[in-house]
C-alpha cells in the first residue's frame, strides 16, 4: 500500500500481513478513538510524520523506517512502540507532552531525533543495547525529559545534551552501574 497524501485514522487500521510494502508520504494521523494495529508485524516507512490522539497503537515488530522528509511524532497519546524505529537521513521530533515509548532498538542512518520542549522520550530497550541511536540525539529543550528504563546493559548516547535524565532499575534488586559519566 503507498498513499500518497495524508492518512486520517477514526475507526481501525489493521495490517496482519507481514509482506508487501506501506508507504505514508503525508502526516498519518490517529484520531480519537481510532486504533492502529500492525500486528503483522510489518514494515512501515513515514514520508510526514505521525500523530497519535486516538485509542489504541499496537506497533507489532517490524521496523518503522522515518525517511526523505524532516518529520514529527505528535499527539496527546503516547505512543508506545514494540517494534524498532529507524531515523534515515532526516530529522524526527517528537513534538507531546504525553511522549514516545520505545522497547524496540532506536538506530539512524545519519539522522537525528530531537525532543522538543516538555517532551518525553522512554527507552526500554532489552539487552544488549549500545547506544540509543547512531546518529545525533538533541535532549536540551527546556523542560524535555529522557528516560532509560531497559533491562540489562544500556550505554547512554553519548552525543547528546539532557535537559532532564533519569536512569531507571527496572527490577527491584538489579545494580545499576555507570562506567563513565562526565558533568560539565
Amino acid at each position: 500500500m503507498a498513499v500518497n497524501d495524508s492518512t486520517n485514522v477514526s475507526g481501525t487500521l489493521s495490517d496482519n500481513n507481514s509482506n508487501g510494502t506501506d508507504l505514508f508520504k503525508g502526516q498519518v494521523t490517529i484520531n480519537p478513538g481510532g486504533t492502529w494495529d500492525f500486528s503483522g508485524n510489518d514494515s512501515p516507512e513515514f514520508r510526514g510524520g505521525l500523530k497519535y490522539n486516538g485509542a489504541s497503537f499496537n506497533s507489532g515488530a517490524g521496523i518503522y523506517e522515518f525517511t526523505t522528509n524532516n518529520q514529527d511524532l505528535s499527539g496527546s497519546n503516547q505512543i508506545v512502540f514494540d517494534a524498532s524505529i529507524d531515523v534515515n537521513t532526516i530529522t524526527l521530533k517528537i513534538k507531546q507532552i504525553s511522549g514516545v515509548k520505545s522497547t524496540g532498538a532506536l538506530t539512524s542512518t545519519g539522522g537525528n531525533w530531537v525532543n522538543d520542549v516538555n517532551s518525553i522520550l522512554r527507552y526500554d530497550k532489552v539487552s544488549p543495547v549500545n547506544t540509543i541511536m547512531g546518529g545525533n540525539l538533541d535532549a536540551s529543550a527546556n523542560g524535555n525529559t529522557v528516560i532509560y528504563g531497559g533491562s540489562g546493559t544500556q550505554k547512554i548516547s553519548p552525543n547528546s545534551d539532557y535537559y532532564n535524565l533519569i536512569l531507571k532499575v527496572p527490577e527491584p534488586n538489579q545494580a545499576f552501574r555507570i562506567s563513565t559519566f562526565c558533568m560539565i
